[in-house]
């Protein structure tokens, strides 16, 4: 069991205070969720309790002791012995988990380096096999056919979240951080994760340092909740009474709302936030994107079945179901990623080639993807301002995308790399790349899974303007918030379009 104390602590980037005069205490072997908007430096604390301050980022003021030492100051054997202790599990899955390691692999690993154990020789596995597969069984992977062998691209974005988590309990850590850890994953597997980290926890005794927009998966883990309020640290209290979470009080929890999720049947979205409503997909008569029968095959097998779907301009169609049931996959095969196997894809009447390299220019220059995970979109090399340039949008809208989705000022932001920004605010760079480029179509994947709920409103607002606009969407959601925006919601279960709601 390790300590966490943090006094005084300030932080700064280029544009200013990331967050100032920070005071948090986590005793050993207890649990804190910290909560708050999209970019209040969550995150960054995260970072900074394991001795990384990212780049362009300074500790101005404060002090960090974890288990009695300040990780800031350490040498780096210090700091490799320290995180041999500690499991973070990023929010980005696709950016934490070694994309040429296998999933056995990558749990093998984790429980090596955290046991001291070489990585060769003739020793036998920390971890066995059984040991894996129990654990993936805890957090809903049981069926997710030969999952030790497969790599983090050949699962869906929750898959791989799971995975994640998975990785940092096989480290069996003395300090759990883990952020983000329902972002993108269906209400059913919501329930199996907490149940598994809940018992985790109960078992090892370990520290918990949670982050979560989402308040029954803070109230779930944590004994105490800390709420960040925009660059200033916020108050700690116990989870029942802490008036400083007033920033994100309407938000309703997608766990909350939707309830167990049967992947066999479907049901409509319950009552949700709906910032402009969408009264029809706008398909009835003119269909610019008609998509029928779809079939996709991966390795040999069918991972999609018979979905169709039809959108018209300013239309909207949400694609629902559970992890994994090939909601992106669908998107990917729109845009010619994934090629079908069977099926027909049409734009603006004229059918396309399955795969994306056969189709002519103006085609391809119709379609918008925004991604899940913001790092399939943006180039962490290339600077913020750069990317958002290259979209052709005059500076004057590209500072009006910004201001209208709460994000640093053009100025601010435009030398900054996407490593710079937060995982939220990543997620509404990318969507701004795509509403810039005013594709015909916009495909969106979770485009509000990393999102507090203002955030997240303001995301849904641009999007319903683009529609108002002319703009067809298809999107992928766990959130409810998200399937009342669209006039048409059709159910993926394991592969299949089992309903259109």
């Amino acid at each position: 069991m390790i300590p966490v104390s943090v006094r005084g602590l300030s932080v700064a980037s280029r544009g200013g205070a990331v967050f100032r005069d920070l005071d948090l205490e986590v005793p050993a072997g207890s649990a804190i969720a910290l909560v708050g908007p999209s970019g209040s430096g969550k995150s960054t604390l995260a970072h900074a309790l394991l001795g990384d301050v990212p780049d362009g980022l300074t500790v101005t003021a404060g002090t960090i002791t974890v288990d009695g030492l300040d990780p800031l100051v350490m040498s780096p054997r210090q700091l490799r012995t320290l995180r041999r202790r500690c499991a973070y599990v990023d929010q980005d899955p696709g950016a934490s988990l070694p994309p040429h390691l296998t999933v056995r692999r990558i749990l093998g690993e984790r429980a090596r380096i955290a046991h001291g154990s070489p990585s060769r020789g003739g020793r036998a596995p920390v971890l066995s096999d059984d040991a894996m597969l129990g654990l993936l069984e805890d957090l809903g992977l049981s069926g997710v056919t030969g999952i030790l062998d497969r790599r983090p691209s050949e699962l869906s974005g929750g898959q791989r979240r799971r995975v994640g988590v998975a990785a940092g309990l096989a480290a069996a850590p003395e300090l759990l951080i883990i952020d983000e850890p329902t972002a993108g994953v269906d209400a059913a597997a919501v329930e199996l994760m907490m149940d598994t980290l809940c018992r985790a926890r109960e078992r090892t005794k370990a520290t918990y340092l949670v982050i979560t927009h989402d308040h029954v998966v803070a109230d779930a883990l944590a004994d105490v909740t800390f709420a960040f309020d925009d660059a200033c640290a916020g108050l700690s209290g116990p989870k029942t009474a802490n008036p400083a979470l007033d920033y994100d009080e309407a938000a309703e929890p997608v766990s909350a709302v939707l309830g167990p999720a049967d992947p066999g049947i479907a049901s409509a979205a319950p009552p949700a936030p709906e910032p402009v409503p969408t009264p029809d997909s706008g398909a009835a008569q003119h269909p610019l994107l008609d998509v029928r029968d779809l079939v996709i095959h991966r390795n040999g097998s069918r991972i999609v079945e018979g979905v169709s779907l039809a959108v018209g301009a300013g239309g909207a169609v949400a694609l629902s179901g559970p992890s994994g049931a090939g909601k992106t996959t669908v998107l990917r095969s729109i845009l010619g990623l994934a090629p079908a196997t069977e099926g027909r894809i049409s734009f603006d009447g004229s059918d396309l080639a399955p795969d994306l390299r056969h189709r002519p220019r103006h085609v391809r220059s119709g379609f918008g993807w925004v991604p899940q995970e913001s790092e399939l979109s943006l180039n962490p090399s290339v600077a913020v301002g750069s990317q958002l340039r290259r979209t052709g949008a005059p500076d004057d809208d590209i500072a009006a995308m910004l201001d209208r989705l709460q994000l640093p000022d053009f100025h601010a932001i435009r030398r900054s790399r996407p490593g710079d920004l937060s995982g939220g605010q990543r997620q509404r760079v990318s969507i701004a790349l795509s509403l810039l480029r005013n594709p015909r179509v916009l495909l969106c994947d979770e485009p509000t899974s990393a999102l507090d709920h203002r955030s997240a409103e303001l995301v849904l607002s641009a999007l319903a303007d683009a529609r108002a606009g002319g703009m067809a969407q298809v999107l992928t959601s766990h959130d409810p918030r998200v399937l009342a925006a669209a006039a048409e919601t059709v159910v993926i279960g394991a592969g299949q379009a089992v309903a259109g709601a």
